[in-house]
């Protein structure tokens, strides 16, 4: 019986040997899932944002592409302006910087008038207009304040 019982403690030795290393298998088994379905999602989410990235890198491109072609834009209107703003100068500094130039210098002096000319020139025209001279004129105008002046003191 000694070695029925033996035989009975060795076999059930073996069967809870046997059990054990399959829960430990089962458990290890489970863990390398558990952990394998962890990295997945790991990876999942990574592989997630990796898109989220390259989708924003992609709108970033685009809106620099956008602003590049705004400031090429922006650069031939400049370009245009100073083409313009260039003959614009040329011609300041060529008629206006002079005539400035003179009108200061003449200034520096003070301004002053020859009116013998112009005087000459209003004298012909009263006389065309009246028929008389400024003389002629200055006699009429003196003699009717002197008759007025008489008439009131009358």
């Amino acid at each position: 019986m000694s070695n029925k019982l033996d035989e009975s403690k060795q076999t059930l030795k073996e069967q809870l040997k046997d059990q054990s290393s399959k829960v430990v298998k089962a458990v290890a088994d489970a863990r390398a899932i558990g952990y394998s379905d962890g990295l997945v999602g790991r990876v999942d989410a990574m592989d997630q944002k990796i898109s989220g990235l390259e989708a924003d890198i992609n709108l970033r491109e685009q809106n620099l592409d956008q602003k590049t072609q705004e400031c090429i834009a922006k650069v031939a209107d400049l370009d245009q302006a100073s083409k313009y703003l260039e003959n614009y100068t040329q011609v300041v500094n060529d008629q206006l910087v002079p005539t400035m130039r003179n009108l200061i210098l003449a200034m520096r002096d003070g301004i002053t008038h020859h009116t013998q000319e112009v005087t000459n020139d209003v004298y012909r025209q009263l006389e065309k207009d009246t028929g008389l001279s400024v003389k002629e004129i200055i006699k009429t105008a003196v003699s009717q304040n002197f008759a007025n002046e008489r008439k009131s003191a009358e």
